[in-house]
């Protein structure tokens, strides 16, 4: 008996005996499974049905504008320019990088609750209060998080293992004309209780630190945002409208904002670092965090971070010079000190740690590196060379 077979006559059997019918006999019997039968292939041809709908919602330009009208209907649109075209701005300077493949429109919504959410469609808003919590750095960072969700597709692969999935191919069967309009719905609630996976999360932040770091922010902002949502929200929050998050499968702020602080110092060729809310460049403290205004010492140690590495990741480190309470590098501020004292004690150190043995030790490994993968190289092409020279030899033997 054939495979599809044996599943349709367990599935019948499983059904007589849940039912208490008993056995009624061969002819019953085949009764039943052919009417299984019926309705297994009747539920796969509505969730083909139901699946290509889903990607007519996500694909196309006429999903999105479905989608556009059914969220914003859902979480109401900011009706202020300023608000508006910062989003715009922002969300354009990531989107025009190289990586970014998909085609998006964004928001900003008036609730005053910090966060953000990308559904099917291609569809991000942006509420108010995350436009008011935090800079343009930080805003792009949790915005390329938000597309990192779109080009995985994290959306779509969720809404089609959703339960509520289940209603839509039941309306797939009985009624194919209302799909459009349901499916619309299922996608715009799914949106509101998503719970992405760790390892959903975790490719959208990396998608974020790289969009951060191609449109030329300063890559500390994708760690100072994260300490800003979980220093308002707790260390459990996620992103997306009105999540229920399960603690046991989520990945909590304080690890997300360690794996940027990594990110950071790969970035920077493993020269820079940051440990609490003190920055090292090739292991020597340089910089210990200052509160001031919105930011933490922690927050303000990230940014420094970043800027010095972009320089390293740019090969671009220039002579620190302290200039009243800045220390600066290549004509820009690294940062503003409390005192014009600590600001020529990090300059110090900073020059210190930028000439060290530790300094030299990395650049020596990165040559070392070089060297291999360029030895490599050489023999792959060498490889390359005899191969061709015995297929050669050959057909002129031949």
């Amino acid at each position: 008996m054939k495979r599809w077979g044996r599943t349709v006559l367990a599935a019948a059997i499983g059904l007589t005996l849940a039912g208490g019918s008993g056995f009624t006999g061969l002819a019953g019997f085949k009764a039943e499974a052919a009417g299984v039968f019926d309705v297994l292939l009747g539920g796969t041809l509505a969730m083909v049905t139901v699946n290509t709908e889903l990607s007519r919602i996500d694909d196309t330009d006429d999903g999105q504008q479905q989608m556009l009208e059914e969220r914003q209907k859902n979480t109401g649109y900011y009706n202020n320019y300023a608000y508006q075209d910062r989003a715009k701005r922002i969300f354009e300077s990531l989107t025009d990088t190289p990586d970014v493949k998909r085609t998006y429109v964004v928001y900003v919504t008036p609730e005053e609750d910090a966060n953000a959410a990308m559904s099917l469609g291609r569809v991000m808003s942006i509420n108010k209060g995350l436009m008011d919590m935090m800079d343009d750095a930080a805003i792009a960072s949790v915005v390329g998080h938000e597309i990192g969700h779109g080009e995985n597709k994290d959306a779509i692969r969720g809404i089609r293992k959703s339960v509520a999935l289940q209603t839509a191919v039941g309306a797939a069967t009985a009624n194919a004309g209302g799909l459009s309009v349901l499916l619309g719905n299922v996608a715009g609630n799914y949106v509101n209780q998503q719970v992405f996976s760790v390892s959903q999360e975790k490719a959208a932040d990396e998608w974020g630190f790289k969009l951060l770091a191609d449109a030329g922010y300063n890559v500390g902002a994708a760690a100072v945002a994260m300490a800003v949502l979980r220093d308002k929200y707790g260390d459990l929050y996620t992103d997306g409208l009105g999540q229920i998050v399960n603690p046991n499968n989520h990945p909590k702020m304080s690890q997300r904002i360690l794996d940027h602080l990594k990110r950071i110092e790969d970035y920077s060729g493993k020269h820079v670092s940051v440990t609490d809310d003190v920055v090292y460049v090739n292991k020597k403290p340089v910089y210990t965090g200052e509160a001031s205004g919105q930011y933490t010492g922690a927050m303000r140690a990230y940014l420094v971070a970043g800027k010095l590495a972009r320089y390293y990741h740019d090969n671009n480190v220039g002579i620190p010079v302290a200039q009243g309470n800045q220390v600066l590098m290549n004509g820009t501020s690294l940062v503003t000190l409390s005192s014009a004292d600590k600001s020529v004690t990090m300059e110090q150190d900073l020059k210190a740690a930028i000439d060290s043995k530790s300094s030299k030790k990395v650049k020596a490994d990165d040559k070392s590196k070089a060297d291999k993968k360029d030895k490599k190289a050489k023999v792959k092409a060498d490889t390359k060379v005899k191969t061709d020279n015995t297929a050669a030899s050959k057909a002129n033997f031949e």
